[in-house]
């Protein structure tokens, strides 16, 4: 007797702490495999979906939806380090994708690729803190890429691995519960210089059998990227201070073609944008984010291209992509409201 009392009040211990922690995370890599396929599988897609449903054998082997990922209660289906190129030599890790979807889906929805920042050299797709459950909850697949980095891959091989990346989205993310026709880009300081450019300069879209029109709508999120030529002269001894003359040189020749401001020209079909600044200035420089963007924001109106310009002079360069979609924060809402305004017929 005194033992069967003993045995009840240990599980009722357990009890009251799993309510009280609320769901346990599992780390997969301790799962057997039989237990990966049973608990990873994601949830059926309806009938209108069928037809692209993934079957639970194709899907990467790090699989791993959770309940939560910052603690709020979002269903998210997560499908880590899927493979978006292979080249020899390079690290798989670095051409790969992270995707984040509803786990209940009654048709496809809009996609957000999401490229990091980390001045071309550093950063990483797993660095995306509120992203994934503030695209969610606004009914977005949600995709985080990585790309080769500086100095071990030069320039323009992180242009040419997130128009790859954008390229396996398009052909794949049905399968996944995307719209492959509703593809925007996201990205942060380095990472919004990139979704801009492969935005605005078409071979590299064009390299991989797409084109401007397969982009919906980018978020350029605190770069200062737009024009190299103009952030040189403003820096010290007229040359582009490192990150960013590590990464493009000294050559204004190489500067111009690695900045999106040259190609944004009346008729093409450069996506709208939602230009987004902090009250930081941009690295080497005493010009603000906020001129830079500006004037980024002048030239689309010259050329006609739809665009909203947003700015955060209350947050620093690392806040506007850290706080970006934490519950309560006002700026990620105006972006949203933005990105519906200028793209009514992708978002409404």
């Amino acid at each position: 007797m005194t033992r069967r009392c003993s045995l009840s009040g240990f599980w009722l211990i357990v009890v009251l702490l799993v309510t009280a922690c609320g769901p346990v995370r599992v780390a997969s890599d301790i799962l057997p495999a039989s237990s990966l396929t049973l608990s990873t599988a994601p949830a059926p897609l309806p009938a209108k979906l069928n037809a692209s449903a993934v079957a639970p054998a194709q899907l990467p082997a790090k699989l791993t939806p959770q309940p939560t990922i910052t603690g709020i209660p979002v269903a998210i289906n997560q499908f880590f380090n899927v493979s978006y190129a292979k080249i020899s030599g390079v690290d798989p890790d670095l051409l790969s994708l992270d995707i984040y979807s509803p786990s209940k889906i009654t048709t496809h929805l809009p996609v957000m690729i999401y490229v990091h920042g980390g001045g071309w050299s550093n950063g990483d797709k797993k660095e995306v803190n509120f992203k994934p459950e503030f695209f969610i909850k606004a009914r977005f697949v949600f995709v985080s890429v990585n790309y080769r980095l500086n100095p071990k891959s030069k320039f323009p091989a992180q242009a040419n691995d997130v128009a790859a990346a954008v390229a396996w989205v398009y052909k794949n993310i049905a399968k996944y519960g995307g719209d492959p026709e509703k593809i925007s880009l996201m990205g942060h300081s380095a990472g919004g210089h990139l979704a801009v450019l492969i935005s605005s300069n078409e071979k590299y879209l064009q390299a991989q059998g797409l084109g401007l029109k397969n982009i919906r709508a980018v978020i350029a999120l605190d770069t200062a990227g737009y024009d190299l030529s103009v952030f040189a002269k403003r820096s010290k001894g007229s040359k582009l201070p490192d990150p960013y003359g590590a990464t493009f040189g000294q050559n204004p020749a190489d500067w111009k073609s690695a900045s999106p401001v040259t190609y944004i020209e009346a008729g093409k079909d450069i996506p709208p944008m939602v230009v987004v600044y902090s009250g930081d200035a941009g690295i080497g420089s005493v010009v603000s984010r906020k001129l830079m963007s500006e004037e980024f924001s002048q030239t689309l109106a010259r050329a006609g291209v739809k665009h909203e310009l947003t700015g955060a002079l209350e947050k620093n360069h690392n806040e506007i992509n850290t706080d970006f979609g934490r519950p309560g924060d006002s700026l990620s809402e105006q972006v949203l409201i933005s990105l519906k305004k200028i793209a009514p017929a992708e978002f409404n």
